[in-house]
């Protein structure tokens, strides 16, 4: 999802799709995830590195749309869970130096 502020240029090797009134940008970003990254590269064609979806290839990719409450409800569940992760995340990357701690302090 890009969101950066700004004028940006895109050429033809990049697809851009823009989500309307009837979904919401984030919800859009988890169904194409839950579709897989790389199921969705690999529709792509081209060579020498560059390569596209074509639109005759996009519109063979199809996401349920639900009304707008359930995206919503959707998108906060998806995002608490996002936020627990990342919690636990920075646990597990904190646990060597509280490990070292632990140690130092009850082995000097």
């Amino acid at each position: 999802m890009f969101d950066l502020e700004g004028d940006f240029v895109a050429d033809s090797h990049i697809t851009i799709f823009r989500p309307n009134e009837k979904i919401i940008s984030k919800f859009a970003l988890y169904s194409l995830a839950r579709i897989g990254f790389e199921t969705i590269e690999k529709m792509a064609t081209g060579s020498s590195g560059q390569i596209e979806l074509s639109l005759k290839t996009i519109k063979q990719i199809h996401i349920l749309v639900p009304p707008l409450s359930e995206q919503k409800k959707i998108v906060a569940e998806i995002e608490g869970y996002e936020s627990k992760i990342a919690e636990a995340q920075a646990l597990m990357d904190s646990a060597p130096e509280r490990k070292k701690r632990i140690l130092e302090k009850y082995l000097k």
